[in-house]
């Protein structure tokens, strides 16, 4: 069929097809809406990352030695800089980080978030650093339906992280120069939307709704031009002979015309004939 002949029988069905249009699209909008309130189904997919560093007081990592902290005096060891404690091995940093990054994610820290979010909403990964070594940092990004939600479970759940530390410390009585701390890199960063509402089910409904309107003009216009043919068939009478066995033999129609066109008589020979013998 070509485009001519296609563009004819959508014509000559134009209302079939308007109408699988508009049932398309009807059905399109409640698929991506509700009614009556015409709120969008479906929902959006934000994200916020930020970044913890695991340290202690005292500011180890602007020191020289990370085994002992320096006195007041410039000697190490002694009562001065960090009340003569010692400063974390480095190593232990990094490897407490994979442990609070763990913890972000736990239970404990979860049932203190209002809402009470899902594991998947969190998730803390330790920071590499160059040639495969790990840093003593933590990349908290959470995720929500909305660019606000998504900031403010962050903020919240850095904030739980450090309480169960805390809490933890507190009650094993650990001294406030050996304690660990969780402070801020980077505060949680503006929202971005990672992924939007589906529209798949309202075009998959619209182009249903129409590819099955133009399927029905198509079969329609079959249907009729079928019944067309059939009534012109019904008026043709197909003539027959019988040959000299007695078996009947069809003739063509238009075959069949021809010779008893010839043999027809004249209307003025017939006339004269049929004067002739009436009056003997």
């Amino acid at each position: 069929m070509d485009l001519a002949q296609h563009a004819a029988v959508l014509w000559r069905f134009r209302a079939v097809v308007a109408g699988g249009v508009v049932l398309g699209t009807l059905l399109a909008v409640l698929a991506a809406y509700q009614l009556p309130s015409l709120s969008p189904r479906g929902a959006e997919t934000w994200t916020s990352e930020s970044s913890l560093l695991v340290t202690q007081s005292g500011f180890p990592e602007g020191r020289t030695l990370a085994g002992v902290p320096e006195t007041g005096t410039g000697e190490v060891g002694g009562a001065g800089g960090n009340d003569g404690g010692s400063f974390a091995d480095p190593d232990r940093l990094s490897a407490l980080a994979s442990l609070y990054a763990q913890l972000a994610t736990g239970d404990r820290v979860r049932r203190q978030l209002p809402g009470s979010p899902k594991p998947a909403q969190i998730q803390a990964l330790p920071v590499e650093g160059n040639a495969s070594t790990q840093l003593p940092v933590i990349k908290l990004t959470t995720t929500a339906g909305s660019g606000p939600a998504a900031r403010e479970l962050n903020q919240q759940t850095v904030k739980a992280l450090q309480n169960v530390l805390t809490s933890e410390q507190s009650r094993n009585a650990i001294p406030a120069e050996q304690r660990i701390h969780i402070d801020k890199i980077n505060a949680p960063a503006a929202p971005v939307m990672t992924s939007g509402r589906s529209h798949t089910a309202s075009i998959l409904a619209f182009l249903l709704c129409a590819l099955g309107a133009v399927a029905l003009a198509h079969l329609l216009a079959a249907l009729r031009d079928g019944r067309e043919d059939t009534q012109a068939l019904d008026g043709v009478v197909v003539p027959w002979t019988v040959a000299e066995n007695g078996a009947r033999i069809d003739q063509d129609p238009v075959e069949a015309q021809e010779p008893m066109a010839a043999h027809a008589p004249e209307p003025a020979r017939s006339s004269w004939l049929s004067s002739r013998y009436r009056a003997r």
